[in-house]
């Protein structure tokens, strides 16, 4: 064998030793051993693992805006690639709402129909009757509500009647119920909160709805918790929705900011990598 056979050899082998080298390290990568993995959006760029906001017809590019996006019609839509399956998905967010009501996020469940899983990011009608003011009126008057939080769940009155919120469920007023994103039994009288709801005219709130975070200069910060269930995995990508209804009747404009999406699931064992193995031999197949 001449030498030149040789280092042809060499080469041969250099190049497929570290084709495979690559190819393990990237299916090493998409397991993601450590059950966690962090996405971040990238304005623009072609590898952000979290696309930008469409369809384009409903977003504005103004210089100010930097990193940032700015939708003036509701619904606008963005994706998130993801190398596997999950159990847990944290979406985390910066945002200035000018004046919408009620802006929420919603998670793609079903495809071809509207199957989205909506939580709220901000709701500015239960936070002005929340949120507590410098110079606050006596209980019941103006937007002074008694609050109280039960994990997530947040039930008001204008006028403290009922001790808790079982009592209200136990012997419920004659009047209906505002409810926001929560589903109280049916001998309850309720009429579910929308934008167009005028909260003067009711006494009772029960909505599963914590208040984001002012992050100072109009901005403010969520995070929203949804299970793996909630999504319908398509060519390794799940999608969301920001929904801000009537957006474009004069309730301004919405900016994101920063937008970062946690996935959890158990640390990688054996019985994980035979699983995951299994399903990537399906999706070949199909």
């Amino acid at each position: 064998m001449s030498r030149e056979q040789r280092i042809i050899i060499v080469w041969r082998a250099a190049l497929w030793g570290g084709s495979f080298l690559l190819l393990g390290w990237l299916f090493f990568q998409n397991l993601v051993p450590s059950g966690e993995l962090v996405l971040t959006y990238k304005k623009g760029s072609a590898t952000s693992p979290i696309s930008d906001l469409h369809p384009e017809q409903r977003v504005i590019e103004l210089a100010e805006d930097g990193p940032n996006q700015r939708f003036f019609i509701d619904p606008v839509y963005f994706d998130a690639k993801v190398p596997r399956e999950f159990n847990t998905v944290i979406v985390d967010m910066l945002f200035q709402n000018q004046s919408q009501p009620i802006l929420e996020l919603g998670a793609r469940r079903l495809r071809g129909s509207w199957g989205f899983v909506m939580k709220p990011l901000q709701n500015k009608m239960i936070d002005a009757i929340t949120t507590p003011h410098p110079n606050p009126l006596p209980k019941g008057e103006g937007n002074n509500w008694s609050c109280e939080r039960y994990d997530g769940v947040v039930f008001c009155q204008r006028e403290e009647r009922y001790p808790s919120l079982s009592s209200l469920v136990a012997q419920p007023p004659s009047e209906p119920v505002l409810t926001y994103h929560y589903t109280l039994p049916a001998h309850v009288r309720h009429d579910v909160m929308n934008v167009h709801t005028d909260i003067s005219q009711y006494n009772y709130l029960v909505a599963i709805y914590t208040p984001p975070e002012f992050a100072g200069d109009g901005w403010y910060r969520t995070s929203v918790v949804y299970d793996w269930s909630d999504f319908e995995l398509y060519i390794n990508e799940i999608s969301f929705l920001i929904s801000a209804p009537e957006l474009n009747k004069g309730h301004g404009q919405i900016v994101l900011g920063d937008i970062s999406i946690r996935l959890l699931r158990d640390p990688l064992d054996w019985d994980g990598f035979v699983e995951y193995v299994k399903n990537q031999l399906k999706r070949l197949k199909t």
